[in-house]
């Protein structure tokens, strides 16, 4: 399941806050929610539990950064350490000491992450993997090894990982497998290589040049290990089939599979036999990746979550299912998630989580054998001045394709909508493609129904979770992903949601090409947009991807085009937004990360010039210090007021001014403001 971050920190004076829009409403004076408490880094997120089920951490604000804290059950802080650098906390782990804590940090966006290593005992924290240039990945946790952890740097070359065992208290690793043949780690959330509690190699998943993928299986063959072709997964059985983990004696191996069916299910194989045993089935949905299921100590699925319109839990065991229907009669109809469990899986640390309040957390001790809960105890919320707001409930939708496919989408109404009149839309899709949009708290989506729109995020062909027919039908189908983009702008429309004149198309990543085609496709539909981080260009954006993504680049060929062909060259071409700039005659705002490894500079920046040269109202801002996308709670702030200010003065909507912290605490360089003056 996906974290979200929920932000807090004190209101700011509510009187001096004042509408910035050119077309103020006059009936609508409720006062906005300030960015300061909207956008704010949270009193806590990130909540996790040790697996001694002894103590808690999490990440709270920290003198505009960010700290990592430690507390016993009861809340009495053990250790809390500011995070340097600063721009971002979003993950770490508990080492299986039970005494440190393991964190990635880059460098300004680079996401060449290095592992830190917090001792809880002195508060100190170590960078492990002090390698410069270079991106370090946590695969594994052991706990018959807990001084150890197994890692995966691409130290030797940029585009293969290899396999290190590294000692987190003295820094010592030596190299377990050298690999130039199997797909680089996290490319998929899926390892490519799965090792038992020995860190011994027992699974590698590799790329074939065709786009499917081969399993391969650590045998003993005349009592020398090798690797044996195990099992071959198609190219359109690639995004819905992976081996996830293995159980803790490496007996089993537990995966999703759609082979043979459309959607994902639970499966275990056996990896002696080969024998394969169906866990968990879903009409509608897939199983997801790891962070869906709840493992116990030996590691065998315990419960696991799925997710269509929402987050539904299920146990995968008698007492599992007692505890998930007991947790549901406490839910108050909010979701529940399971974030962690002791060892003896007899604690569950629980988030409550909705659409129009910040995530509450619970301690819940539960009789592992029978499943009974015995108690459930409240830590806290992780915003509790941003509860005080009043927030925008949000309304999941299926809306159909004009080729006849469903679309889960979720529609949040303005905060002053009318039933039967049109309002603002602002369309919000997601970035990947490989990636969905969720039911739950969206601080963007948020900021944007407050200052007077309607958001549709839309959950488009290709996206994930819904069967692999789904995902498969955006194959070389750019055309047809963004129709779906248009297909729900006309149902809003059609379902007087949406005003046909007062449409904005907004988005990061692959979203922000799509405001880039939708502008150049789409000029009547859409008033205006803003591109984050987004591509203009498939031909150029190819070049800059960083090395490590190489083995894994046919399945961007087969979805957008293959620049080793020339007809593959062609549709790239014709699809890159680029191509036709002449069409972009409506404003545009781009914001841009000058570290982005994955959407470079170049690609924001050749647009820019383009439009430019049109003479078409375009505004360009850079963040010299991100990535593919904005971290710093005071990018973050800035980002979010030069949006709705845009918005503001293209389609009328409410603005909260930028307050002097804000523009003296954000890195932002304003590189182009040629703007134009909205029509009414």
């Amino acid at each position: 399941m996906k974290n979200v971050i929920f932000s807090t920190v004190a209101f700011v004076s509510l009187c001096c806050l004042m509408s910035c829009s050119v077309n103020h409403q006059k009936s609508d004076s409720r006062i906005l929610i300030p960015r300061s408490v909207l956008l704010a880094k949270p009193d806590r997120c990130f909540v996790q539990m040790n697996k001694a089920g002894d103590k808690i951490s999490y990440v709270s604000r920290c003198d505009g950064g960010v700290s990592l804290n430690v507390a016993d059950l009861n809340g009495k802080i053990i250790v809390s350490v500011k995070v340097k650098p600063v721009r971002d906390l979003s993950y770490y782990r508990w080492a299986s000491t039970g005494n440190h804590i393991l964190f990635p940090q880059d460098t300004n966006g680079d996401e060449n992450n290095h592992i830190h290593c917090l001792d809880i005992q002195t508060g100190k924290v170590k960078d492990i993997t002090p390698f410069p240039g270079v991106k370090a990945n946590i695969l594994q946790i052991s706990k018959k090894h807990p001084n150890d952890i197994l890692i995966g740097l691409n130290k030797e070359s940029p585009e293969w990982y290899d396999l290190y065992r590294l000692n987190i208290l003295t820094g010592e690793m030596h190299i377990v497998y050298h690999n130039r043949e199997f797909s680089s780690f996290f490319c998929s959330l899926a390892p490519c290589i799965l090792c038992d509690d020995d860190f011994n190699v027992k699974l590698t998943r590799k790329a074939m040049e065709d786009g499917s993928a081969e399993y391969q299986i650590m045998k003993d063959i005349a009592w020398h290990p090798r690797l044996h072709t195990w099992q071959r997964v198609l190219f359109d059985d690639s995004k819905t089939t992976e081996f996830l983990s293995l159980s803790s004696d490496g007996k089993k191996a537990y995966k999703r599979d759609s082979i043979g069916r459309n959607h994902a299910w639970l499966v275990e194989q056996d990896l002696q036999t080969g024998k394969n045993k169906v866990i968990f089935k879903h009409d509608l949905a897939d199983v997801g990746q790891n962070d869906t299921i709840l493992y116990d100590k030996n590691g065998h699925p315990q419960v696991i979550a799925i997710e269509y319109t929402k987050t539904e839990l299920f146990g995968l065991t008698k007492a599992a299912q007692k505890t998930v229907d007991q947790l549901k009669e406490r839910s108050d109809g909010k979701e529940v998630r399971i974030l962690e469990n002791n060892s003896a899986n007899s604690l569950w640390l629980i988030a409550l989580t909705s659409d129009v309040q910040s995530p509450e957390y619970f301690l819940c001790s539960r009789d592992a054998k029978s499943g009974t809960i015995l108690s459930f105890k409240k830590l806290f919320s992780a915003q509790t001045e941003l509860d005080k707001c009043k927030l925008y409930p949000m309304e999941p939708v299926v809306i159909k394709s004009r080729d006849g496919l469903d679309l889960v989408c979720y529609l949040t109404k303005a905060r002053n909508f009318q039933d039967g009149t049109p309002s603002k839309l602002i369309v919000f899709p997601h970035g990947g493609p490989w990636y969905r949009d969720h039911w739950g708290f969206n601080k963007a989506v948020q900021l944007l129904a407050d200052r007077g729109y309607s958001v549709i995020n839309v959950n488009y062909r290709g996206s994930v979770g819904f069967g692999k027919n789904f995902i498969n039908a955006a194959n070389g189908n750019m055309d047809k992903m963004h129709n779906d983009l248009i297909d729900a702008v006309n149902w809003c429309i059609e379902n007087k949601i949406a005003d046909k004149e007062q449409i904005a198309i907004y988005g990061g990543s692959y979203a922000g090409y799509s405001v880039l085609r939708g502008l150049t496709e789409n000029s009547e539909l859409f008033r205006c947009g803003v591109d984050v981080v987004g591509v203009s260009n498939w031909m150029t954006v190819y070049k800059s991807y960083p090395a490590y993504w190489g083995p894994e680049m046919q399945h961007w060929y087969r979805w957008f085009g293959d620049p080793r062909t020339e007809e593959g060259r062609r549709s790239m071409l014709e699809n890159s937004p680029s191509t036709h700039i002449h069409k972009i005659s409506k404003p545009i705002l781009i914001l841009q990360g000058h570290h982005d490894p994955r959407v470079a500079r170049t690609e924001s920046d050749q647009i820019v010039k383009k439009i430019k040269a049109n003479k078409v109202p375009v505004k360009y801002i850079l963040y010299p210090d991100e990535g593919h996308g904005f971290l710093k709670e005071s990018n973050v702030k800035s980002s979010f007021y030069f949006t709705e200010e845009f918005f503001a003065e293209n389609l009328g909507g409410l603005c909260e001014p930028m307050t002097e912290e804000e523009a003296k605490e954000s890195s932002h360089k304003v590189l182009e403001d040629q703007r134009g003056v909205r029509s009414n």
